[in-house]
């Protein structure tokens, strides 16, 4: 897979592991991009906030499922899924265990919009409408960046 605008090419392109407050000192500890994301030549997506005040689920860290172990002290633990665009994802790896800097690449991946299937009624958030429904994680964040980089390719 090669970048646009360079002639360096990706081996892989991934999303990794939960970031957590493991020492509960209220900030995310760096070093959680762990193996594919760890090897040469992987391009590594995080994962940003968004501004969605309404829909798809409005709770505050401490109160997502694991949430008072993972993200239970300030200012993370009153923090939403997606209350600034300003922000990484609270579960969004952050740099390697060697140093270096971790993920190359960040997209919005809170509380987005995706198609109902027609053969299953699954919502990851919650619906929406009869149509869509709202979805959020890393693996949405990689969906969005794809589709935007194949835009740009045919621009």
């Amino acid at each position: 897979m090669k970048s646009l605008g360079s002639s360096r090419s990706f081996d892989c392109i991934c999303c990794r592991k939960l970031r957590v407050d493991a020492n509960k000192d209220g900030h995310i500890d760096e070093g959680s991009v762990s193996s594919p994301g760890t090897a040469k030549n992987c391009l590594t997506v995080g994962a940003s906030k968004n501004l969605v005040l309404k829909g798809g689920i409005q709770k505050a860290m401490k109160e997502l499922k694991g949430g008072e172990d993972n993200w239970g002290v300030e200012p993370i633990a009153s923090s939403h899924l997606s209350d600034t665009p300003n922000g990484m994802a609270a579960f969004s790896s952050i740099g390697t265990q060697d140093g270096r800097l971790k993920p190359e690449i960040v997209a919005p991946e809170q509380i987005l919009f995706r198609p109902i299937s027609s053969s299953g009624s699954f919502t990851t958030m919650g619906a929406y409408n009869d149509f869509y429904a709202f979805a959020g994680g890393t693996s949405m964040a990689i969906l969005l960046l794809v589709e935007q980089l194949q835009l740009s390719a045919n621009i």
